[in-house]
């Protein structure tokens, strides 16, 4: 007997001419739920005793399950990539850029504390702090051969430069003056660098020269 004439709408014709409707194997709440709800389905529906192939519904959750991106969703992650990647751009750009200025800060610092040893002919002291910010502190000494113990002001005022924020030396340069010819004490050259500048700081032995 021909069972396939009886079948309704949504049936499955099974091998046997068992029809089983198909609406149990409609996903409910997600293909999660999918993968579990349909072999069980499957197992309620089909006679006692029958095997019924399920490849073609595991096919189906499959399916469901290596669903790709869509197209919205693709182009709203590349806007959000190249949204972060322009802002750490520019971040690192402008840490370098702050590194760089500080360095050019701290050769002008000390080539003006070595000019006023020379002109003043006292001793003029060189300090350093790392933590960042870092910090050089001039001092110098209110009469000839005297220790330090006046702070010595920049042409802008006050005699601490201070880096810019989050900026610091890699190591903590060794404190030093310059003498009444412009000598550093001790008599030893030094290199002073700064995180993310290219060029380190040297002042030279003897001489006292100061340059990158």
């Amino acid at each position: 007997m021909n069972t396939s004439s009886h079948l309704k709408p949504g049936a499955i014709q099974h091998p046997q001419g068992v029809a089983m409707q198909a609406t149990c194997i409609q996903p409910k709440a997600g293909q999660d739920r999918l993968r579990r709800w349909v072999p069980r389905c499957l197992r309620q529906d089909r006679p006692k005793g029958e095997r019924l192939a399920v490849s073609p519904l595991r096919g189906y959750a499959a399916t469901l399950s290596q669903r790709g991106f869509t197209l919205v969703e693709l182009v709203m992650t590349i806007i959000l990539v190249g949204i972060l990647a322009a802002y750490a751009t520019t971040s690192f750009k402008q840490t370098i850029f702050q590194s760089r200025g500080f360095a050019d800060q701290v050769q002008a610092a000390l080539r003006y504390a070595q000019k006023e040893a020379i002109a003043q002919r006292r001793n003029v002291c060189v300090a350093f702090t790392l933590p960042a910010p870092s910090t050089v502190t001039l001092t110098v000494g209110n009469a000839y051969g005297v220790a330090c113990n006046t702070g010595l002001a920049f042409p802008a005022g006050g005699n601490v430069l201070t880096a810019p924020a989050g900026i610091a030396f890699t190591a903590l340069p060794t404190a030093f003056s310059f003498d009444t010819l412009g000598r550093p004490n001790p008599n030893a050259a030094q290199t002073i660098s700064i995180v993310g500048a290219t060029n380190s700081i040297t002042v030279e032995a003897e001489t006292g020269y100061v340059h990158q």
